[in-house]
């Protein structure tokens, strides 16, 4: 009992309370030290390509630099699980126009993993406009083509292919082409082969030109005999129609034919033309079988020797003016008279336009009264001293129709005599 009433005393005072509470904290101190030690920490460095997000479908991104050193760091057990798939390095070009830019790389790492390093943390970034341009493909025919053989119903699909690239890049394009082997034509199979293209000068952002699709399917016949093509028919036409006529439109049934004859020769065919046909003084429209004329170099026709030549018409017209012609009133109530005054007409000479076939036109032209030219302001219920009225005018022959008079309206007022 004494030694615990001596144990009391000693506790009960406060140099001993603070030694015991230093004790327990160092206690503590070595336990979370030791715990923490025991747990063993990796870090390991990694060279990761850098890809880019929300960047608009018309620019491009150019710079030497794509990759960036990461250093990881994690518990060992993380740290051989982890793979170079998990980490992920991006460039963020959210609203970027054209332009140069240094943004920061944005790398994410799984959990357990943190990210203690990334060199460099921003990338300098030349974004560039990109166009569009479509390009027709043409077959780039083998050398070693046996004579008396040449390709026939060409058939590439599709027949074009796009590029995207600066206005720059895409100037530099040329050809664009196909190239199949002779024992691939010869098999006559439908080929898939790769788009060529020549370019004038190097391209500055190579990586950019590409054509889409970069191949395309090519089915062709190679056959015995001479080269063959589909050439329009131009109609041969002498002389004009009747005055009062215009030729509206000429059509051929059929509008091709097609064509043979030796390659250089063919190469500068690009029409065949029908025999000459006069059409002077013609009226009415015309249907007619016309033959087809031999074209230069040894080039003739296959199959067909004549097309159905349709000609169409048209009426046209004439205009003369009539100047100064008299306007007169009409329709003039007595009872709109008062004594000692009269109507007047401000101007009372207009000029009339009038329309018809040329030909009838120039029949009015030599004796305009035969027109029955009538111009005239209407005066039905008009009481006002003085007022603007529009101007008629009617011609006794239909064949005529009146388009314009000039000035269009006239000031008629009430006047003393």
């Amino acid at each position: 009992m004494k030694i615990s009433k001596n144990l009391d005393d000693i506790l009960a005072k406060p140099l001993a309370l603070w030694i015991l509470s230093l004790i327990i904290s160092v206690s503590m101190w070595l336990y979370v030290t030791e715990t923490d030690n025991s747990v063993n920490l990796k870090r390991d460095e990694l060279t990761l390509p850098v890809s880019y997000i929300k960047l608009a479908p018309q620019l491009s991104w150019r710079n030497s630099d794509r990759v960036v050193t990461v250093v990881l760091e994690g518990t060992e057990s993380a740290m051989n699980l982890l793979k170079r798939d998990d980490i992920i390095c991006e460039l963020d070009f959210s609203n970027m126009s054209a332009g140069k830019y240094r943004p920061m790389v944005h790398v994410t790492a799984p959990p357990n993993i943190t990210v203690v390093d990334v060199k460099p943390s921003q990338i300098d970034v030349d974004l560039i406009q990109l166009v569009g341009r479509v390009f027709k493909v043409e077959v780039s025919l083998p050398q070693d083509i046996p004579p008396g053989k040449y390709l026939e119903s060409v058939k590439i699909d599709p027949p074009e292919v796009s590029f995207r690239g600066t206005e720059r890049d895409l100037a530099k394009i040329g050809t664009i082409t196909v190239s199949p082997m002779l024992e691939d034509l010869e098999a006559g199979k439908e080929l898939s082969l790769p788009v060529r293209f020549s370019q004038s000068k190097p391209f500055e952002d190579a990586e950019t030109i590409l054509p889409e699709p970069r191949s395309v399917n090519v089915n062709a016949t190679l056959v015995t005999g001479q080269p063959r093509k589909k050439v329009e028919v131009d109609a041969r036409l002498s002389g004009k129609p009747d005055d009062d006529y215009a030729l509206r439109s000429v059509t051929m049934e059929p509008s091709e034919v097609m064509v043979q004859g030796e390659t250089k020769a063919l190469a500068k065919v690009s029409t065949v033309e029908t025999e000459t046909v006069d059409i002077s003084g013609l009226k009415t429209d015309q249907t007619m079988v016309v033959p087809l004329r031999a074209p230069d170099g040894g080039v003739t026709t296959v199959d067909t020797k004549s097309v159905r030549l349709i000609i169409r018409l048209e009426p046209i017209s004439a205009q003369r003016m009539i100047a100064d012609a008299p306007v007169t009133l009409a329709n003039l109530d007595p009872k709109n008279i008062r004594q000692n005054r009269e109507w007047q007409m401000e101007p009372n000479l207009v000029d009339v336009t009038i329309e018809a076939a040329p030909s009838i036109i120039a029949q009015g032209a030599q004796d305009p009264a035969s027109l029955g030219l009538n111009v005239f302001v209407d005066m039905s219920n008009i009481f006002l001293r003085k007022t603007l009225l529009p101007v008629r005018a009617t011609v006794s022959d239909d064949r005529f129709r009146v388009v314009n008079i000039e000035p269009s309206s006239v000031t008629v007022s009430d006047v003393e005599k």
